[in-house]
């Protein structure tokens, strides 16, 4: 399947091989069709999420009432996040490497200082934090909550709603129609899309003298609002540049606001530049025990647990560096088991932030859907 979307991929990505369309219409329509994924070159991306605070003291103050009353409270969750917030731990930072389509690196270092990384290579895939790492093959169902391979291409789209075109890219990609395409004015245009529960809209500009769009703003609204013509959600691209090696112009900036306008997360891309060969092939090696990983510096990692040519309901054998150890020979508290959830809180936190790097996709998704009425948490 990855082949085959990548033979779909066009390769012209140098500037001097951009294409120029003769009207706002036919960008459009090439911008929204095209499954550019990175996949005709060798990028890095290095993007750092904020979450400003939003909300007001009296809002805090009842919330914090709320969990007091009842310690089992759902807004408990709420709450730590925005004390985390107050104590400046209100970002986290990821950086993605792409190569051909079903290769790629994303390191994720949130604001605590944890790390979570996955690499996905032709010959399998790998995970790891600071103290477990574990390998995985392509081949059957993967163990629950490890199916890292299938976020390689969420993460190359949405690192694209970056692009001029990836917001179109972004909607057809999610099964979006568009249904109202307008031009007005001379550098600017209007697009309308929707599927089975949302219309959205998106606002662009057009520059005439170089045949190319852009994409500023994406506004989403939900059946209940239609009378009333209120969006639920507005994502908002600004900071556009060119960048060398990347034919489409770049956002500096995207913000998520709510119905009210109030900025939930902001998303800045602090570098996007092409990489070597080599460079790829260096941070997707896999991690080994007392190895020196390109990313994260010297490892010391207490497991490593290989996945491939096992059935799923075997357990994985242990690795130490580069030594492959009986499972029977190991105390199973320590092994994963392929059959539920990793069980120490270590390994529970690897899934959990790995499974919110597929990132900006499955949660704008949802974000959108839930219309801004919820905090957004890691993505």
């Amino acid at each position: 399947m990855l082949v085959l979307l990548a033979s779909l991929v066009p390769m012209a990505f140098a500037q001097d091989e951009r294409p120029r369309f003769d009207s706002a219409r036919a960008w459009f329509e090439s911008a929204r069709l095209d499954p550019w994924e990175f996949s005709g070159g060798l990028y890095y991306f290095r993007l750092r999420n904020q979450f400003p605070r939003w909300r007001t003291e009296s809002e805090i103050a009842e919330i914090r009432r709320r969990v007091e009353r009842a310690p089992e409270h759902p807004d408990r969750n709420l709450l730590q996040q925005i004390e985390a917030r107050e104590q400046g731990l209100d970002f986290n930072i990821r950086e993605a490497w792409f190569g051909p389509l079903g290769t790629s690196r994303v390191a994720l270092q949130m604001a605590d200082g944890f790390t979570t990384d996955y690499g996905i290579r032709p010959d399998g895939y790998w995970a790891m934090d600071g103290r477990w790492a574990g390998y995985f093959d392509m081949s059957g169902e993967p163990p629950p909550g490890r199916a890292y391979y299938e976020d390689d291409l969420n993460v190359r789209r949405n690192v694209g709603m970056l692009m001029g075109g990836g917001f179109l890219r972004n909607l057809t990609a999610r099964g979006f129609v568009p249904t109202g395409f307008e031009k007005t004015s001379q550098t600017k245009w209007t697009a309308q899309f929707s599927d089975q529960t949302q219309k959205i809209s998106v606002i662009g500009r057009w520059d005439q003298e170089t045949g190319q769009g852009r994409c500023d703003e994406m506004r989403t609204l939900m059946p209940a609002d239609a009378s009333e013509g209120r969006y639920g959600s507005i994502v908002r691209l600004s900071g556009w540049r060119q960048r060398e090696g990347i034919s489409e112009p770049v956002a500096s900036e995207l913000s998520r606001l709510d119905r009210s306008g109030r900025v939930r997360m902001k998303t800045t891309l602090e570098d996007a530049r092409p990489i070597s060969r080599q460079r790829l092939d260096e941070v997707l090696e896999r991690p080994r025990q007392r190895s020196v990983d390109p990313i994260r510096g010297r490892l010391n990692l207490q497991s490593i647990d290989d996945y491939r040519n096992i059935r799923r309901t075997a357990m994985p054998a242990r690795v130490v560096g580069d030594d492959q150890l009986d499972p029977e020979n190991v105390e199973t508290d320590q092994m994963l088991s392929a059959e539920s959830e990793p069980q120490s809180g270590i390994s529970i936190r690897v899934a959990a932030s790995i499974s919110a790097i597929a990132a900006l996709g499955i949660v704008l998704g949802i974000w959108l859907k839930l219309r801004g009425s919820s905090d957004v948490t890691n993505i």
